[in-house]
């Protein structure tokens, strides 16, 4: 016969057992279920911090995801154009931009 060392399991497992037979199981009715209620409440309170870092963590994932989707797939003809004169960015390159949206670059023969 072999000797049979007790593992990291069964210790737990006996552990947990032994707990929640102290909070389900007693001869007064009205401690058990005191008990039961602090049980159910410490279950509860963990739940509900769980349930809220879970929710956080997927909503903030489904909104980087969105961001991310629009920027990949948007029109960028939906944004508006940078109106007005002057010297600027724009679409064909740094100039001098007249209310037509017609570019003039620095050196050109019309200024």
């Amino acid at each position: 016969m072999t000797a049979v060392t007790k593992g990291f399991a069964s210790r737990l497992g006996f552990g947990v057992g032994r707990t929640l037979r102290f909070f389900l199981n007693d001869r007064n009715a009205a401690l058990r279920w005191v008990k039961r209620a602090v049980l159910g409440a410490a279950l509860l309170l963990v739940l509900v911090n769980s349930f809220s870092w879970l929710l956080g963590s997927l909503l903030t994932l489904g909104c980087l995801g969105l961001a991310l989707y629009a920027l990949i797939k948007g029109d960028g003809g939906l944004l508006p154009r940078q109106v007005g004169t002057g010297w600027r960015y724009g679409p064909q390159g740094y100039g001098y931009y007249d209310m037509y949206g017609n570019c003039h670059p620095f050196g050109s023969d019309d200024e």
